[in-house]
């Protein structure tokens, strides 16, 4: 089963589509520390790492990216 998160980064959200084979949930999280731990949530859920593509947009991007990489070297 391939397992993919798009996310869509902006100011103070991002949107988030989990891809699971066919079917698609959408949800929002905050740029921040809270939001950081909800899609860590999304993302322990399953049991092989999930595929994760967003868009670099610069400064807003920047603090998910490293959330993500720290993330990465944990696991």
């Amino acid at each position: 089963m391939q397992v993919t998160f798009g996310i869509d980064v902006s100011k103070f959200t991002s949107t988030i589509c989990e891809l699971i084979s066919k079917s698609k949930n959408e949800l929002t999280i905050t740029n921040d520390c809270s939001g950081f731990i909800q899609l860590l949530k999304e993302l322990s859920a399953f049991s092989k790492h999930p595929q994760i593509i967003f868009e670099a947009t610069g400064v807003y991007s920047r603090r998910l990216q490293a959330f993500l990489k720290i993330m990465t070297m944990i696991m």
